[in-house]
């Protein structure tokens, strides 16, 4: 894709009270980019396996767990942040996943740098047409907790991150403001045009035509052509929405509310692909007796730290086949340094104690001890015929 920074930074350089500062994708995974919006220091480099599917009993569809990565390339040099980005993006199984992470990494960019730089408010060009189709495509992955969030949003900086500057609200809080959120996208476009204005062009994403996202936007502009009136009807009812239970915490990944008991529906959820049908044995088959083998203790899991839009952005596995490309489990995949940081500091200590932190609001969060095959067995043994 075209490499548009420098015609930015011309077009910036024509307006005496604004100051550039360019961000790249890869810089959620760059060390001197999150030591420079406060990030605090991270000893492990940590990565998730996308693999594991899980067992027929015990575990949910896909159990995101975490373990140490190699921060060097095949020759031995270390990763850049544009390898690490590339191998994230390669392993995410579907198109929309693909759209979907990287609207969510430039959005989390900004708001570290905006906080960063002590500023107080965020605003964003989006348009009535383009909230709209937001709204609606965040719906379809399963992000409906948070629509409001789309349209009016008050981000808290983690834990994880030391404040540089203060912006005068509480505990840093930067409020996304969408000044244009009103004016579909037409009117913007004549305004622009009237003005004189140079709009930088935006390359749209090869292979993404069959996306949740950009099938969404054919229908809303769509819309917008042929009824007007009905995309400015789909913000007022989305800004109408309010969840029905309480919020469980922040997600560690897109850091917006996620659902309350999100982890009882996973456990009541059982959705299971042949694979891993195939590992169960039957009572009757003849088992050796492990009574006396030491069990290691599970590794850590990301998965009850995140949204369920998040969890099924990165397991969901389209019909039409996956995108991702075959990754060892031997080399997980990294992830962006704001979910490793705040993995390295809660979501480890989880494998010695049950009782967890909250990264975000330091409150005590309690997970099930999952068990293996073995140990339920043994728990209902004395009420099995031999």
């Amino acid at each position: 894709m075209k490499d548009r920074t420098e015609h930015i930074r011309a077009i910036v350089e024509q307006y005496e009270d604004l100051t550039f500062i360019p961000l790249r994708i890869e810089d959620a995974f760059s060390r001197d980019w999150w030591d420079s919006v406060g990030g605090k220091h991270i000893s492990d480099n940590l990565g998730i396996d996308l693999t594991n599917e899980g067992s027929y009993f015990n575990q949910s569809n896909t159990d995101l767990l975490l373990s140490s990565i190699s921060n060097e390339g095949n020759e031995g040099d270390s990763k850049s942040p544009v390898q690490q980005l590339q191998k994230y993006i390669f392993s995410l199984p579907t198109q929309t996943a693909i759209l979907s992470t990287v609207q969510t990494l430039t959005r989390i960019l900004l708001l570290h740098t905006a906080s960063a730089i002590g500023s107080s408010h965020l605003l964003l060009g989006t348009s009535l047409t383009s909230l709209s189709i937001s709204l609606i495509s965040s719906i379809s992955q399963g992000g409906g907790f948070v629509v409001r969030e789309e349209g009016k949003e008050e981000w808290v900086p983690p834990r994880s991150v030391t404040q540089m500057k203060t912006n005068g609200h509480e505990n840093g809080n930067i409020r996304v403001v969408r000044p244009l959120q009103d004016i579909g996208m037409k009117e913007c476009a004549m305004w622009a045009w009237w003005h004189g204005l140079n709009v930088v062009g935006r390359e749209k994403f090869p292979g993404g035509k069959q996306s949740i996202g950009q099938l969404t936007k054919d229908f809303i502009v769509g819309l917008e052509r042929d009824y007007p009136s009905t995309v400015s009807t789909i913000a007022r009812t989305c800004s109408k929405l309010a969840p029905k239970h309480g919020t469980d915490g922040i997600c560690l990944f897109c850091q917006r509310p996620a659902q309350y008991g999100l982890q009882d529906w996973r456990a009541q959820t059982a959705i299971r692909s042949f694979k891993s049908i195939t590992s169960y044995r039957p009572p009757h088959f003849p088992e050796r007796d492990t009574t006396d083998v030491p069990t290691s203790p599970s590794p850590p899991s990301l998965t009850p730290f995140l949204c369920y839009h998040c969890h099924t952005t990165l397991t969901s596995r389209s019909s039409r086949g996956t995108t991702a490309v075959s990754v060892s489990k031997d080399d997980p995949t990294p992830m962006p340094l704001w979910v490793t940081s705040s993995s390295a500091a809660s979501t480890v200590s989880s494998t010695v104690r049950v009782a967890t932190q909250d990264p975000y609001s330091g409150e005590e969060i309690w997970n099930r001890k999952k068990m293996d095959v073995e140990q339920m067995k043994a728990t209902v043994a004395e009420f099995l015929f031999e």
